[in-house]
């Protein structure tokens, strides 16, 4: 039975257990509840987001790697040409906003070097004004530092959304594909 729950659910079903022994039913639930509630939020409050190469991202093998690096998305190696592909991995609300900058400015400048970044959206289905604006902020510190950001794959509302914020210098193409030659000939 506990062979498919994931290791952070016991958390609140131990600590749940315990204090329904220990202090009694009604506050052992609110135990389990606040626990809950707090890993609700850390993770709406810390998205975790996947950070790639280019060509590991499409399937192509990167240098020095091989075909299961770049399945596995893994950064073998980066020279001073690559492209990084940005991807959040669940949608962008008020929480996640700062951290989001945070983020993408530390993942953005590895290794001293400031490579072109994608920033695929697949996985962003709604997103509020904060993140809006966090996201404006993203596009004005490329902006600052002479440095190349694109936008992917964003769905029709999110899009929307975004254009109608009137953001300056943002740029969208629909895949990653798209945007990773648009960049290329420039």
């Amino acid at each position: 039975m506990f062979a498919c729950v994931a290791g952070l659910d016991l958390i609140p079903l131990v600590m749940t257990f315990l204090g329904c022994l220990l202090i009694g039913i009604e506050y052992g639930i609110v135990i389990g509840v606040v626990i809950s509630i707090v890993f609700l939020l850390y993770s709406a409050a810390r998205p975790s987001l996947k950070v790639t190469s280019a060509n590991a991202f499409l399937g192509v093998q990167p240098l020095g790697g091989t075909s299961a690096d770049a399945k596995n998305h893994n950064i073998v190696q980066m020279t001073e040409k690559d492209v990084l592909v940005i991807q959040p991995c669940q949608n962008m609300f008020y929480p996640s906003s700062e951290y989001l900058i945070y983020l993408v400015s530390k993942r953005s400048n590895r290794g001293g070097v400031e490579h072109p970044v994608i920033f695929d959206c697949m996985h962003i289905n709604g997103m509020d004004f904060t993140t809006v604006q966090a996201l404006g902020q993203i596009i004005e510190d490329f902006s600052v530092r002479k440095q190349m950001l694109v936008f992917t794959n964003m769905q029709p509302h999110v899009l929307e959304m975004i254009s109608s914020s009137e953001l300056g210098q943002f740029v969208h193409y629909e895949t990653v594909s798209e945007a990773l030659s648009a960049i290329q000939s420039m």
